[in-house]
This record gives structure tokens, C-alpha cells and sequence, in this order.
């Protein structure tokens, strides 16, 4: 029976059952009146449990929110959306970007999401402005803390520094290196490892060489003294004259490498010997 000639039928039964009671009636048509409404209010709320059914787990995985808060289907044909301009952006703040050479830019920060997908603090963006559905997709291939710099070697390897304790959940301090796929370089820094810089790494520049060089707010790398600055080979382990008594007296927050290979680094310091502040440049 459709809801509305149930309805209809229900309320006349209650109409009739009234009239008993104005008539005199009382004994029987009470019965039969509070029958009706018991009636009524069970065969209603079963309707409306009816119109109301929890979709199918097929059927929510083929629904999005829409913008005005109800599911809709997307269509088959929709084109995939760019964050840049039609997507719902990042989740949180970035604080460093970089571009590879097939025109995709790894963004670094400090967010969980990505156009509502998972990423945590790490996010690759393919040319078209689309997220890459196969680099840091799952929430735990990114870092646990927040990525302030970024830089990519010859060789399309990902260079990580910030302020963070794992990577892709294994134990890794403030600087790391992935592969080109995404996958973490286990051997990047060496038998240092998991010890990097023990403080911030803000900034990251790489030499002509393959040499890295970071800087941040640090007193050590591993077990080496580096105040502020550190070079490193191209596998990660520490090189170069930088200790703690030559570093910088602050914090480093930008470098850059010149044509001759110098290291120019910015940020808000004091060197050792010297009386300018905020600059200098890291020898080759």
C-alpha cells in the first residue's frame, strides 16, 4: 500500500473512531480509536525509515560531496580538476616548492591534505596542474613534522629538510632524500643514519659537484659539530671545514649557489670574525 492512501485510509478509520466517542460509545470505540493511532504512528515511522535507507558501500564509493554539501556522482567524462585554480587547495601552509625538469613541482610544508586527498606535509603536482596519484599517496609517505626546504639533484632525487623525527615511518632527523618513484633513499647520510641535523634545516643547495649543502638552526649532524651550516657529499655524509666555533651565529633561512660554485647564504646571523650580519657565502 503507498504511503499516502495509508495515510488517508488511517485518518478516516480515526475520524470514525472520534465520532463513536461523541456519540456515546465509549467502551468500544475507545478501543478501536487507540488501535488507530498506535497504528498510524508505527506504519509512518516505518515508511519514513523506508525513504531514508543507508546507501550501499558501492554506492558511497561512487559519491563526492558537492560544494553544496549533497553527493553527487561525478561524471564519467569530467576531467581531472588542477589544484591551481579549480581544486580545494592545501589543507595547511607551504613553506617550500620545487620544480622538476618535466615541468611537476614537489610542495613542502606543514598540511595533511591536498584537493581532499591525503598527503602528509609532502605532495607532488603533475604539469597539468593535477595532483600525481602515484607519489605520496598514502598519508604515511610523507614526513611527521613540517618541511621547510626543498631541492631536487641531478639524478631527480628529492632532497628533504625540516623540522621532523620519520620519514615514510621509519626514524630520520630533519633531512632526507627520495627517490625519483617516491620511495625513501635508506642509504642517504650513511652509517650517520637515522641522525641528521639536530635542529631545523631551513634552506638546501646543491653544487655543480653533487655536494649538498644545508642550513637551518643546528648545532651537529650525526656526530659532527656544524653550527648552523653543514656540506655534505652527495650520499649525505658530512664533509667540509663548517664546525661549530666557523658556522653562523643564528639561523640560516636561504641559500643559493653561485657560477662559481660559492655558497650564498641569507637569514638572520652573526659570523664569526666578521662584521656583517644576515649574509655570506660558504666556500666551495
Amino acid at each position: 500500500m503507498q504511503q499516502g492512501y495509508r495515510v488517508k485510509w488511517i485518518s478516516d478509520l480515526i475520524l470514525r473512531g472520534a465520532g463513536c466517542l461523541l456519540a456515546g460509545m465509549k467502551p468500544v470505540c475507545s478501543l478501536v480509536l487507540g488501535w488507530c493511532i498506535a497504528f498510524f504512528l508505527v506504519s509512518t515511522a516505518a515508511g519514513r525509515a523506508a525513504d531514508f535507507t543507508t546507501p550501499s558501500a558501492e554506492e558511497l564509493a561512487n559519491q563526492q560531496w558537492g560544494a553544496d554539501g549533497g553527493a553527487t556522482k561525478p561524471s564519467a567524462n569530467q576531467p581531472a580538476r588542477s589544484v591551481y585554480d579549480t581544486g580545494e587547495g592545501v589543507s595547511g601552509t607551504v613553506y617550500a616548492a620545487v620544480g622538476l625538469p618535466d615541468g611537476s613541482v614537489i610542495l613542502g610544508g606543514e598540511f595533511s591534505t591536498v584537493d581532499s586527498q591525503p598527503r602528509m606535509n609532502l605532495a607532488k603536482i603533475l604539469p597539468d596542474g593535477t595532483l600525481d596519484p602515484t607519489i605520496f599517496g598514502k598519508i604515511t609517505d610523507g614526513v611527521n613534522g613540517t618541511v621547510y626546504a626543498l631541492e631536487v639533484d641531478s639524478q631527480g632525487c628529492m632532497i628533504v629538510g625540516g623540522y621532523f623525527s620519520e620519514a615514510q615511518e621509519k626514524p630520520r632527523q630533519n633531512l632526507v632524500r627520495y627517490n625519483p618513484d617516491g620511495s625513501l633513499d635508506l642509504t642517504f647520510g650513511g652509517a650517520q643514519l637515522p641522525n641528521g641535523p639536530n635542529g631545523q634545516v631551513r634552506a638546501i643547495a646543491i653544487q655543480p659537484d653533487g655536494h649538498i649543502v644545508v642550513g637551518g638552526e643546528f648545532s651537529m649532524v650525526g656526530t659532527f659539530e656544524r653550527r648552523n651550516v653543514a656540506k655534505l657529499n652527495p650520499d649525505g655524509t658530512v664533509t667540509g671545514p663548517q664546525t661549530a666555533s666557523t658556522g653562523v651565529g643564528g639561523t640560516i633561512n636561504a641559500l643559493t649557489v653561485t657560477s662559481t660554485g660559492a655558497v650564498v647564504a641569507g637569514g638572520m646571523f652573526e659570523v664569526a670574525g666578521s662584521t656583517t650580519r644576515g649574509i655570506t657565502t660558504v666556500a666551495p
